[in-house]
Formats: C-alpha cells, sequence, structure tokens
C-alpha cells in the first residue's frame, strides 16, 4: 500500500459516484493518507477532530463528522477504536480496497485523450521504475517510525529521528525526563528507572495529555516550575506517566501555591509603599519645621526648637 495506490483508488471511485464526492471528503481522506504516510505507513494511528478541522480548513465540527462518517461508509477507512467525543482521538485504518472498477477512468481518460508520440525517447534511458534507486538514503538507514519503538531507550533517541508530529511531545518529555534525572540525583538517589526508560514510555503520558486530556502546554509548565521547588513532588514524581496519573494534583497545587506567593508578594509590596510614605511624611514634616526655625531666627526670633 503507497499514497499512489490509494489516491488511484479514490479517483476510481469518485469517477463512477459523481453525487458522493465533495471537496471536504477529498481533502479529509487525502490528509489522512498524509498522517499515515509519515507515520510510516502503520496500520492502526490516531487522529482528532481538531488536528483534521485545522488541517482542512473547515470550522465546523458538525461538517467534519459528516465526511468521517463518509469515508467509514464507502470504506475508504476503518475505525479501530472509536472516540468518546469530539476532542478525544478515533484511531483508525486505511482500507486497502473499495468497491470501485478501477479501469473505468483509465478507460474513460484514454478514450478522451489521444494517444502520446513517444519515437522522441532514446532508447539508452530505462523507464523501468524498479531500477531507479532512492535518493538521500544511506546504507542501512532505518526510520524511526520503521523501528521497534519498545525496544529503543529515550536516552539515545536524537530530535532529528523524531517524525514531526512527535516533535512538540518529544521536546516536552525531554524537558521532563532532565528535570526527574536532576531531581533524583540532587536527592541522592539513581536514577536507574529513567536510564532504562523505553522511548514509547516516556513520550506517550505526554502526547496523550496533549492530545486527550485537554492539557494546555501553559498547565505542563506550570507543574514543571513546581516540579523544580517542591521538596514532598520533586521525590514523588520521577516518570511522565506519574505525572499523568497526578497531573490535576500536582496543577492543583501549583496554582494555589501561585496565588499565595502572589498575595504575599502584594502584601510585601504594599508595606513597603506604606513605610515608604510614612518616610516621606516624615521628611517633609522635618523640612517645614527647619524651614520655619530658620525664619524665625533670620528675623532676630528665638530659637524654640532647641533645647534650652
Amino acid at each position: 500500500m503507497n499514497g499512489y495506490e490509494l489516491s488511484r483508488r479514490y479517483w476510481d471511485w469518485a469517477f463512477e459516484n459523481p453525487d458522493k464526492n465533495n471537496p471536504t471528503l477529498v481533502a479529509l481522506y487525502f490528509y489522512i493518507i498524509e498522517v499515515a504516510n509519515r507515520l510510516g505507513w502503520k496500520e492502526r494511528f490516531s487522529i482528532t477532530p481538531k488536528e483534521c478541522c485545522e488541517a482542512i480548513g473547515v470550522s465546523s465540527y458538525k461538517t467534519y463528522k459528516k465526511n468521517f462518517d463518509l469515508l467509514v461508509e464507502y470504506e475508504f477507512i476503518a475505525i479501530v477504536k472509536k472516540s468518546f467525543n469530539q476532542h478525544q482521538a478515533n484511531i483508525i485504518a486505511l482500507v486497502n480496497s473499495t468497491k470501485a472498477h478501477t479501469n473505468a477512468l483509465t478507460k474513460a481518460v484514454a478514450n478522451a485523450n489521444p494517444p502520446q508520440v513517444t519515437e522522441h525517447i532514446p532508447h539508452s534511458i530505462n523507464l523501468e521504475t524498479e531500477n531507479i534507486k532512492p535518493l538521500n538514503i544511506e546504507k542501512g538507514f532505518q526510520p524511526l517510525a520503521s523501528k521497534d519503538y519498545k525496544k529503543i531507550l529515550f536516552k539515545e533517541v536524537k530530535i532529528e529521528d523524531i517524525e514531526e508530529s512527535d516533535v512538540e511531545s518529544y521536546n516536552i518529555a525531554k524537558g521532563f525526563y532532565d528535570l526527574f534525572y536532576k531531581n533524583m540525583l540532587s536527592s541522592g538517589i539513581q536514577p536507574t528507572s529513567l536510564e532504562k526508560a523505553k522511548y514509547e514510555t516516556v513520550i506517550t503520558p505526554i502526547r496523550l495529555m496533549l492530545q486527550r486530556e485537554e492539557c494546555t502546554k501553559d498547565d505542563l509548565r506550570t507543574i514543571f516550575e513546581f516540579l523544580e521547588i517542591d521538596e514532598f513532588w520533586k521525590l514523588n514524581i520521577r516518570s511522565t506517566a506519574k505525572l499523568r496519573e497526578k497531573r490535576e494534583t500536582l496543577l492543583m497545587q501549583a496554582k494555589a501555591k501561585r496565588a499565595t506567593n502572589e498575595k504575599q508578594l502584594s502584601e510585601t509590596q504594599k508595606h513597603i509603599m506604606q513605610r515608604a510614605q510614612e518616610c516621606d511624611r516624615k521628611f517633609l514634616a522635618a523640612q517645614v519645621q527647619t524651614r520655619n526655625s530658620s525664619e524665625r531666627v533670620g528675623q532676630g526670633g528665638k530659637d524654640y526648637s532647641k533645647p534650652l
């Protein structure tokens, strides 16, 4: 299965079913093909309504849902695991075949276009695609998407190996991984569990929080800053799985601590302002007293501001 075969099957189907085809259906299906391609043609993969709507320029969830269901009905995709609501991801699979007669469009195009002249092509050029070698592929190169993730240590993965769809999750996971490592060392704990952590074990909880649990990057940033300073949680959060499990508790406590700090800071600033204003009043009063005393002395009067 490849993108060309899927594209060919779709247009064969569209030629036979012009009443069922529409631009949104085309855009959604070919975006799904693009996602599958970037994931190394995984048999099953997840997509969210939000990412699909953004990719094909659709603002209405109902429009997306209607065309998604049509792709299932027309057997272009199959649902492996259905989402419970529009904020969760569906796990789907591309269907390898449809009920379209694949020769119909080919014959129609052939009948509509005259034969092309090919006599000018030199006989020395080999047109067999099987002899064309892929470009820029090093010997022994194996993209990360095609490897067994369960056998890859997180610490051995490089950013250039990550699929584009996973870069954001990887960067966040890497930040927490380094934080856990530092916290464990500062507490005298050997980070053996982190050293042996697999790529998917570390990144999956982050991916799930971002894509399925409506956890924002700002929320994770707040939790990250909290885990840098809170002595109790620094010792108890040592993995992204535990982070996901305690996310709501951590976020609630982090926000409460931030509010307390801001209140204390506000009270301190208020106290400083009050002291400053009090000093200003005393200084002005002293200036007035000194000026009045000077005026009386200058006029020959006795200065009663000085002690007898």
